[in-house]
């Protein structure tokens, strides 16, 4: 369990949010860290992504090859 405090504005700010979407407080600042962690993690698995591109260790094939491969169509 973990105690966060805000400031007067933040606190009025997830009022207002929690209010218009008929939720508790807490529910509202769960969501938001849920969304903002995989936020995080996608992006981790992006940067993962690129290293592995750039170095030559991926698989990547163009589109137009995919079609080729599956249609036999180049356009």
């Amino acid at each position: 369990m973990h105690t966060i405090e805000f400031d007067n504005e933040v606190e009025e700010l997830l009022e207002n949010v929690a209010h218009s979407q008929g939720l508790e407080i807490d529910a509202v600042i769960k969501n938001a860290v849920a969304e903002y962690v995989e936020d995080i993690l996608d992006a981790l698995a992006g940067e993962a992504a690129l290293e592995e591109l750039e170095k030559g260790e991926d698989d990547t094939i163009s589109f137009d090859d995919w079609k080729k491969q599956h249609y036999g169509v180049a356009n």
